[in-house]
This record gives C-alpha cells, structure tokens and sequence, in this order.
C-alpha cells in the first residue's frame, strides 16, 4: 500500500454515496480554452461529452463526522494561555498536509465500499493491495466519482502511473455539482499540469491553466502527490507539497463531489495508474468575497 503518513485517529465516513460517471471527448462539444502558452510536445485537446449515467440506486452515505471543539467550562484559564487559532487558507504555509495535521476524511482503499468500480469501454477500475487501480483504455477522459460533497478544503492524493504515454492524463476531480460537471487538476505525460472547468450540461470545457512542470519537483512516471485548495473562487494548486500557481473561477463555488480520472495515451495507449490515500481537510472560508456569476 502506498503511504505518505499514518493515518490513525482519521474521522470516518459510514458509508458514502458511489456515483461514477464517464466524461468522453472528442463528441461534437464547444471548448472554450484560456489562452496559455504551447509546450513542446502539444497536448491532446479534448472536450466534455458526457454519454455514460452515473451508477444508481446507491444509499446515500452520511456526512463524515467532525470530532467537537470541548465546550468552556467554569474553569480559571491561566492568564498567560493563548488559544489555539484554527488556521485560514490565507495562513497556510508549506506543505498544507503538514500545517493542517491529520485530514478529516481519508480513503485509504482496504475496500472497495466508497466507490462504484466500472469496467467501460472507457476505462476500467478496481481496488487492489489497498489502491485504486485505474486503466484508461481510450484517448477519452474519465472519471470516478464520491461523496461527501465539500466546498472549502484542501484535497490531495497519491499517485502512482506504470507508464506515460504522449497524451495520457491523471488527476483529481472536485466540485462536481453533479457528476458530469466540475473541476479538474491533473498532470498529463507531456509534463504539464492543467486545471480545466468541464460544463456537463453545456458539453464545453474550459482550460484555466496549463503549464509546463519543473521535472526536479515531479516526473510524470513517478510517484506524485496532487493537492488542491479550494477557497470561495480561489485555487491553489500543489504537487508533492509544494505550491504551483493560485487560479480564480467563478465556475463552480459551491459544495462538490471529488473524484479520480485517467485518460489513455493519444493513439488510444493504455495507461495504468494506482492511486492512494485520498484525502480532505475541510477549511474556514477566508474573507475572500465570491462575485456572483
């Protein structure tokens, strides 16, 4: 099993809500592409075209707990206590999995109860040796989908790919309103980083960011944590704990699903990748102001 951290005393979710859907390019959908600048070798462009239903007929899980702050009692606090200070987006310092301590949610995969596995034209998932195996088998972006749905947080996983082909992609989905929308950060095998806005009911997709990565700092081929802060309309982004760039959008502020995608190499290649320790820390919201769309 794969992991960075001991994740004891890690709050529970009794049961979650498995939706899963595909999101498929390459249909007649309209793009709309921030401009950024072209890396050699170019990306493959793909657009939302979501086909496939999530899986249904799912009871819906609870709400992970949150262990309660102790209410003040009657009892003298010395004079010279400070209290402790819960942090901020804004205070955040370094690596956000250090500084927030132990996560409120962690999938860690020793089971397959949080999840709906698919076997699609698509892709095909299951969960392994305490991972989540994903194989893309097509040039198409998809992704698996859960719940709880958060708003305010940071969200990271690890990642671990058999190989990267030229156009193969991998990463993170989150603030899905429903499972055919949301966000998406990822590291493609070109070795750049991209978070793109996918509008499921207007079949467009819109890339906010895309950016060659210093390969000291990751490597498409190794093993790779991705992180998000999620903060009103605001987004860091983060890769083995070490800040990327800061991203505003007004697309999706609301609560949301998270997920998991992969897509296939351009030439329809197979691409593999292992994912573990799946986990949130839900934030404060800053007194950053959210204008309205």
């Amino acid at each position: 099993m794969i992991r960075w951290w001991e994740s004891h005393h890690v709050r529970s979710v009794n049961a979650l809500l498995l939706t899963a859907t595909i999101l498929i390019s390459g249909c007649s959908v309209e793009e709309v592409t921030t401009p950024t600048s072209t890396l050699e070798p170019p990306t493959a462009t793909v657009a939302a075209s979501p086909t496939d239903s999530p899986a249904t007929e799912t009871p819906l899980p609870a709400t992970p707990t949150k262990t309660l702050q102790p209410s003040p009692t009657a009892t003298p606090v010395p004079p010279t206590a400070t209290p402790t200070q819960q942090l901020t987006p804004t205070a955040l310092v370094g690596d956000p999995a250090h500084a927030l301590g132990e996560p409120d949610w962690i999938e860690t995969f020793d089971s397959a109860d949080n999840w709906a596995l698919m076997d699609t034209a698509c892709f095909d998932t299951s969960i392994e040796g305490g991972v989540m195996v994903m194989t893309a088998l097509s040039n198409k972006l998809c992704w698996l989908v859960t719940k709880p749905e958060i708003q305010n947080f940071y969200l990271e996983v690890t990642m671990d790919p058999s190989d990267c082909l030229y156009g193969g992609e991998f990463g993170l989905y989150f603030r899905g309103p429903e499972s055919s929308s949301g966000y998406l950060f990822t590291l493609n095998c070109t070795v750049h980083y991209l978070m793109t806005a996918w509008d499921g009911q207007e079949g467009s997709k819109t890339t906010l960011i895309d950016e060659e990565i210093d390969p000291e700092l990751a490597w498409p081929t190794r093993e790779n944590r991705l992180g998000v802060l999620a903060d009103g309309n605001r987004y860091r982004l983060y890769i083995n704990g070490e800040f990327l760039v800061e991203v505003e959008d007004n697309t999706f502020t609301g609560p949301g699903l998270i997920g998991l995608a992969v897509q296939g190499g351009a030439l329809n290649d197979i691409l593999t990748v292992r994912y573990d320790n799946l986990a949130f820390w839900e934030l404060p919201p800053s007194e950053v102001v959210t204008p309205s769309p």
